[in-house]
């Protein structure tokens, strides 16, 4: 009768051999391929690839856009960026900018009703096809992304997303 070790050794090998599939060898050693793709070969595509190019901005977002123009006497834009952090891995920023800041290479430029929202080159990738919008509740309110077509999941707050991927 097997010792103990020796029988968990043949119960795992039966168990790696039912999930293995067409053993290759390499150097000598026998090496036996799992059913699944290995990060090596993943196929990468793009973050959605049903979102549009555009940026929509709510009406709300440009009520609120023009409300802060006119209590400041200022001419200011909106930038969006999207920034590494956060709960869920990636968060939004707001910024109010002034209209007459210079724009950075790759940004885009988006305006509707008087209001301008700016998003740079590599943010856009996560932006595609979302929409800024202003949100007021009894706890506060802020400016947020809203029906993000390349986020698979949020926080609750609703500032950090996990992007598809």
């Amino acid at each position: 009768k097997p010792q103990g070790g020796a029988n968990m050794r043949r119960l795992l090998t039966r168990k790696v051999t039912r999930i293995t599939t067409r053993p290759s060898t390499y150097l000598g050693i026998t090496i036996r391929k799992l059913p699944f793709p290995s990060l090596e070969t993943k196929e990468t595509r793009p973050l959605s690839t049903e979102a549009s190019q555009e940026l929509r901005i709510s009406e709300s977002c440009c009520k609120r856009l023009m409300e802060l123009k006119e209590k400041k006497n200022e001419d200011f834009r909106l930038r969006v960026r999207v920034d590494s952090g956060g709960c869920s891995g990636f968060q939004y920023e707001f910024v109010l900018e002034p209209m007459k800041a210079e724009n950075e290479e790759g940004d885009s430029v988006f305006e509707e009703n008087g209001a301008t929202v700016v998003v740079d080159e590599a943010s856009m990738e996560f932006l595609k096809g979302s929409t800024i919008d202003y949100e007021q509740e009894l706890i506060g309110s802020k400016f947020i992304v809203a029906a993000n077509p390349n986020s698979e999941s949020a926080c609750g707050c609703g500032v950090s997303f996990s992007p598809k991927m």
